[in-house]
């Protein structure tokens, strides 16, 4: 910011926070500006979410903590490197997030966003001692929050029984969130660009490494109300975490060749699956792999770019294409896709 280089003293619109028996007040007024404070100041317009705003202060080294503030005509997002002055007053049109640990927290308790214990860097190939395998009951299939309400909660890898058959998930149990893993790629070890329909349909993979649960399953469990999504993404350059998050995702049934529903983005990572350009606006698609084409292209997307997805003329995102080839991608992004990670949960 050029405020950051001016010595002398400005005045702008300051966010002043103060606890009174355990809650948060925040109120705002005209005060002096402390050179060296602030690291930077956004309006958040239609494209850009409190979560956005979140990840800038995760992606700065210096952040300290984030002010989300709803003002009758904008909503503003500032962001701290040291606690601003304090203030005695208690109009509470702010929110305040400390960043800690990968995360933010609201300083009131309450959760906020991604602050939760999930991260890419815990996806490293899983050993037996974090795995476990024991009988669960379950009324329409299982899923992890099911089965982590059986069994206790402090695996990843669960192996359970249906119907006589050992089914395995890989579930994530962060604070007051049981989500389902659906696809992970982290080393190349496991091909995904040449599997047919019929592999994508069943799933493929090694639960303790890189898979695709299949869409058989991903479909039950999402008309069992695990309807929202996120995708992790890490790559080459540097060691920050995307994420995209949809508030509604379900994918039909196989008569349907699984056509995909989706809305809800907010996250860091660019929405490459809601793009309002008609030609790769996925939202109704139907998945295509090498052998069976559903996408609306002259030629197959799958073919084309190395992958399988829910294409339209082709696709921003190709999550599923050929690792180490640049159409492993997820937008245009400069550096290679090197870690990706898929997961549902309830709403």
């Amino acid at each position: 910011m050029l405020a950051l280089l001016i010595l002398h003293t400005v005045h702008f619109l300051s966010v002043h926070a103060q606890f009174l028996n355990g809650h948060l007040y925040i109120s705002t007024r005209n005060v002096s500006y402390v050179p060296g404070d602030e690291i930077d100041d956004f309006l958040l317009d239609g494209g850009k979410a409190e979560t956005w705003c979140a990840y800038r202060c995760l992606e700065a080294s210096s952040c300290l903590m984030v002010d989300v503030c709803h003002f009758s005509r904008s909503t503003r997002c500032r962001l701290w490197r040291a606690l601003p002055a304090q203030d005695f007053a208690g109009i509470t049109i702010c929110r305040r997030f400390s960043a800690t640990n990968s995360s933010l927290k609201q300083l009131d308790g309450s959760d906020h966003g991604f602050s939760d214990t999930i991260s890419l860097a815990s996806t490293a190939p899983m050993d037996q001692s974090n795995a476990v395998s024991a009988p669960a009951v379950c009324t329409d299939g299982c899923n992890c929050p099911e089965i982590t309400s059986q069994i206790s909660p402090d695996k990843e890898i669960y192996t359970v029984t249906v119907n006589g058959t050992p089914v395995s998930y890989l579930c994530k149990v962060t604070e007051g969130a049981v989500w389902t893993v659906i696809q992970i790629r982290r080393d190349g070890s496991i091909s995904f660009h040449d599997k047919l329909w019929t592999e994508y349909e069943t799933g493929f993979g090694s639960i303790s490494n890189e898979f695709w649960l299949g869409l058989k399953e991903i479909h039950r469990l999402t008309s069992q109300g695990l309807t929202v999504l996120r995708i992790m993404l890490k790559f080459s350059s540097g060691n920050t975490e995307y994420i995209a998050q949809y508030s509604s995702f379900s994918v039909a049934g196989p008569e349907t060749d699984y056509q995909l529903t989706l809305g809800g983005y907010s996250g860091n990572a660019g929405d490459m699956m809601l793009d309002p350009d008609p030609d790769v606006y996925l939202n109704g698609m139907k998945f295509t792999t090498i052998d069976r084409d559903n996408d609306f292209s002259n030629r197959s997307c799958s073919v084309l770019f190395n992958g399988a997805w829910w294409y339209n003329r082709c696709a921003l995102s190709n999550i599923n294409g050929e690792y180490g080839n640049i159409d492993f991608a997820w937008g245009n992004h400069a550096a290679t896709l090197t870690k990706t990670m898929m997961l549902i949960k309830k709403p």
